[in-house]
């Protein structure tokens, strides 16, 4: 070996941090345990761990992930300078696509769909590096062959996921669990006359591209040599093979993590268990390299400055500062697909093992022999108003989530008007206006009777972002009262929208059949009914209108 270490040689050792935390963690046995728990008992997972608990783990796990290669970047003068082209300039073209995308539905839409095409392609180079990494960190020798094999492996199942995004409407879940209904997925819509067989193509080819390559590696080294890469084929096929193949023809239905219904769920396991992933690879790299005085302040260093990578365009662009777009109806889906996409370009360039600097530390263990000393860089006027910003930002962060979770969803849950209100607005003190809670709060004072209260928070939803659902929950609280005429107008107003909005084509028919407007009625009914053809209530008034025909 080239490096060294207090003036003596040292080989390079076989884990990064041992064998249970980097099987657990960096080679994915960790998410393969959560893959078999949804399988056996998904529904008590999802009562032990709900979804509103889930971006918790994600602040905790995911936001220091982003950090790691913020810090990577930009904390140090050789890897800004080595990195400048993307460091700065490239910084500067996302920023300036986040915000045309927040002055138009087209561009923010297009913004959203890099990322979501994207993102899955990021997680599949992260899984074969670490691949790599680990066969040649052990000492594996693979045959050039076999290297292809093993990388075609992994680029198909990508492929896989690629056609199964564009060849539907939408996606069934977005990675990190946010939506926006201002802006949507502009899938390239490819058939299913090629989308089906392509991927079964793809299944085909994924399965004798990872045959193979576990055959010849498998003639070369023992498999305690290649266990680790073994399981980052298995943890590939667990995140994006079986679950494509299954969801496109709708195979075992029953086993949560592959059907429909509990995508989105599922899916932000993976996340997490990608974001694991990448603090497990950058914290070897930071130990090794000595740029952090201990893994905890490493940890907390990584989690500050991704707050306020998540954090500070969300506050600027806020409602009333410089945008006009709340959270929730696009602003924060935007804002995830900026930082994601711009972690993407950064991690695509920084993590290169042909990198020597890269390689000596990640395969050999030891930093280069020709480079500079590595020091824990000095605490500067500049460091200290970032770390005091990231403490900030994790401040504002802690407090979102929180009352997010605990203030708008467990008080809904429980019909505390009182509590989600007030969540209401600790949360648009800190950038998180939204519609949403608006008409939460709006359908709880309706249901209490408190119909004026309720208009208020309606027409404040409306004004925060006018949506449909807004509109009809106005046209219930005008029903209320028999004003069916002003009903009907909030009913119009919600089609307006959405001329496909099922709840308001339902409740306009039944305004219209209190006007005596009967063959409308029916004509409103009729349309929710080809939209919506197992809806009881629909079919139900339908019955009982045709009859007076």
């Amino acid at each position: 070996m080239r490096g060294q270490v207090s003036g003596k040689m040292r080989a390079p050792r076989r884990w990064l941090f041992g064998p249970v935390p980097d099987l657990l963690f960096g080679c994915g046995l960790a998410y393969a345990a959560v893959f078999a728990v949804q399988c056996i008992a998904g529904p008590q997972l999802r009562e032990l761990v709900p979804l509103a608990v889930l971006p918790i783990a994600a602040l905790i796990v995911s936001t220091p992930h982003y950090g790691a290669t913020l810090l990577r970047v930009y904390d140090d003068a050789q890897e800004r300078n080595a990195h400048a082209l993307f460091a700065l300039w490239g910084t500067l073209a996302l920023c300036a696509l986040f915000w045309f995308g927040l002055r138009s539905v087209e561009v923010g839409s297009l913004v959203i769909t890099l990322y979501l095409t994207w993102s899955p392609w990021h997680y599949t180079a992260q899984n074969y590096g670490v691949a790599l990494m680990l066969l040649k960190r052990r000492g594996a020798e693979p045959t050039p062959l076999a290297v292809r094999l093993l990388r075609a492996s992994f680029v198909i199942s990508f492929a896989l996921a690629f056609f199964s995004l564009h060849g539907q409407g939408s996606p069934p879940y977005t990675p990190d669990g946010i939506s926006g209904y201002q802006f949507s997925v502009v899938t390239l819509g490819i058939p299913a006359s090629v989308r089906d067989p392509a991927i079964a193509i793809g299944s085909v080819a994924w399965l004798l591209a990872s045959a193979g390559a576990i055959g010849l590696l498998a003639r070369r080294a023992p498999l305690r040599t290649l266990a680790p890469t073994f399981c980052l084929i298995a943890s590939q096929s667990l995140w994006f093979v079986l679950p494509v193949i299954a969801r496109n023809w709708r195979l075992l239905p029953g086993l949560e993590p592959l059907g429909l219904e509990h995508a989105q769920y599922s899916f932000l396991w993976i996340a997490l268990a990608h974001a694991a992933q990448y603090i497990w690879i950058t914290a070897s790299y930071a130990e090794s390299t000595a740029r952090a005085s201990g893994l905890g302040t490493f940890y907390l260093r990584s989690l500050a400055v991704g707050s306020v990578a998540w954090t500070a365009p969300a506050l600027l662009f806020a409602p009333g500062v410089l945008g006009k777009l709340p959270f929730d109806a696009g602003l924060g889906v935007l804002v995830a697909a900026l930082v994601n996409l711009h972690h993407f370009m950064l991690d695509g360039v920084i993590w290169k093992l042909r990198d020597r600097r890269v390689s000596d530390v990640l395969v050999r263990s030891a930093p280069a022999k020709d480079a500079a000393p590595l020091v824990a860089p000095a605490l500067t006027p500049a460091r200290a108003m970032v770390s005091a910003f990231g403490a900030l930002s994790l401040g504002v962060s802690l407090f979102s989530v929180f009352e997010q979770s605990v203030g708008v969803t467990k008080g809904f849950d429980r019909g505390d008007v009182v509590r989600v209100e007030r969540a209401e607005r600790n949360l648009r003190m800190v950038g998180r206006a939204s519609p949403e809670l608006q008409l939460k709060i709006g359908l709880l004072r309706l249901r209490a009777g408190e119909i004026d209260a309720a208009n208020r928070a309606f027409d404040a939803s409306l004004a925060l972002h006018p949506t449909a659902a807004a509109w009809v929950a106005k046209g219930y609280a005008a029903a209320e009262k028999d004003l069916f005429s002003d009903a009907l107008l909030a009913y119009d107003s919600a089609l307006a929208l959405d001329p496909h909005h099922v709840e308001a084509l339902f409740h306009s028919g039944y305004a219209l059949s209190k006007l005596g407007r009967t063959a409308d009625a029916i004509a409103r009914l009729e349309r929710a009914a080809a939209r919506d053809p197992a809806n009881a209530k629909v079919a139900n008034l339908l019955a009982a209108l045709r009859p007076a025909r």
